[in-house]
């Protein structure tokens, strides 16, 4: 019933339905009641209720299905499952469903993500996280990897786009939680693709969580609770950029890095906590790394955070020291011609922060590297 579910809501009007109807409601109770349960289903409940509604899937798994009443028998239908019965992996993948559904529901749709938010879907996806990470004060252990992903890949659609659903998952302990899966993952290899994909939507939901003007406190919270040197950690173990999975994270953990360090120095003490944990020379060396291969969006913001990170702190001398404006300007003659006019733009904005610092090596810089031949090419051909 559940994939039934996910499978109609891929059209926008079914899943305007589906909210109009319960079903939002419906897959936060049904997660709240089964997140603290070691067992599934009983398999035969479940096959009773697939078959009563598989005729409503295949006749109706069409575009036209937006004008039919087929999303409303599903889930007016579906009765949210009472204690389950049976042990096993059955359990994973009932969790596993229904982080689907419900990421599938608010998918682009701000009416089915706030009514996530007002029946409690937040703190429900959290305490799933939280329980399959083992921490929880009664359970540990190894979770599952499949369902940390899905409750992951739910919970960054709750939170896009919706600062009021961002500031929950702040007040319920949710940036911990995010916190504590980088930490207990974050050894993981370009190999462990698993992983990896976990950790970049880990990164995904706390770049959202942070990235609303009203969400400073998350800010605080992510700094407070040892997230900047687990991603600078995650930067430096894949900042060779080794396939998709990797380029994806690095593109992720950047952005963290420049939201969590956005605002004036002192607004918090993330700022001294990159510096500290080297994430000013891993920011360097991304872009060395990438200048000229990266896309431009990855590109753009790794010299965003690059730029907050040390602007109006004593970063900025250490990005000097770390070969920064070799890099930025090496980056600026890759794309002066036909780049990114936002992109070149951020690029001199941290070319500009760094010689900011008044020292000879700086003067010397200024000169030799062709920042300002590479500047006066960017306005000439952008």
């Amino acid at each position: 019933a559940l994939t039934t579910l996910r499978t109609l809501s891929r059209h926008p009007a079914n899943r305007a339905k589906c909210g109009t109807r319960g079903g939002v409601q419906l897959l936060v109770d049904l997660l709240r009641r089964h997140s603290a349960a070691s067992q599934q289903l009983d398999q035969t409940a479940c096959e009773t209720t697939q078959q009563t509604t598989s005729t409503v899937q295949h006749s109706r798994l069409h575009d036209s299905a937006a004008a039919s009443v087929g999303v409303g028998v599903g889930v007016v239908g579906m009765d949210v499952p009472q204690a389950p019965s049976c042990p096993g992996k059955r359990h994973a993948t009932l969790l596993q469903a229904a982080c689907r559904a419900l990421r599938m529901l608010t998918f682009r749709d701000v009416d089915n993500t706030t009514k996530c938010g007002a029946a409690g879907g937040v703190e429900v996806v959290l305490d799933v996280l939280r329980r399959q990470t083992g921490g929880h004060e009664s359970e540990g252990g190894e979770g599952s990897i499949a369902v940390l992903q899905d409750a992951c890949g739910a919970l960054e659609q709750v939170v896009e786009g919706h600062a009021g659903n961002a500031a929950k998952l702040g007040r319920a302990g949710g940036v911990e939680v995010l916190v504590l899966v980088l930490r207990k993952y974050s050894t993981a290899t370009a190999a462990d693709t698993g992983v990896v994909e976990l950790l970049r939507l880990t990164c995904a939901i706390l770049w959202k969580a942070t990235s609303f003007s009203t969400n400073a406190d998350n800010r605080a919270r992510f700094g407070a609770a040892g997230g900047v040197p687990l991603v600078v950690g995650l930067l430096r173990r894949h900042r060779a950029g080794s396939g998709r999975l990797s380029m994806g994270l690095l593109q992720e953990a950047c952005t963290v890095l420049r939201n969590v360090a956005a605002g004036a120095e002192g607004a918090n003490d993330n700022h001294a906590r990159i510096g500290a944990a080297g994430g000013v020379e891993v920011l360097v060396d991304v872009l060395r790394r990438h200048c000229a291969s990266g896309s431009a969006e990855f590109l753009l913001h790794s010299c965003v955070a690059l730029r907050n990170a040390i602007v109006g702190s004593g970063n900025a001398a250490k990005a000097v020291c770390a070969g920064g404006m070799l890099a930025v300007v090496a980056l600026l003659w890759a794309h002066c011609v036909g780049g990114a006019t936002v992109l070149l733009k951020h690029a001199c904005a941290v070319l500009n922060t760094m010689t900011t610092v008044d020292t000879a090596t700086v003067k010397w810089l200024r000169g030799s590297v062709g920042g300002v031949r590479v500047v006066v090419d960017c306005l000439l051909y952008t």
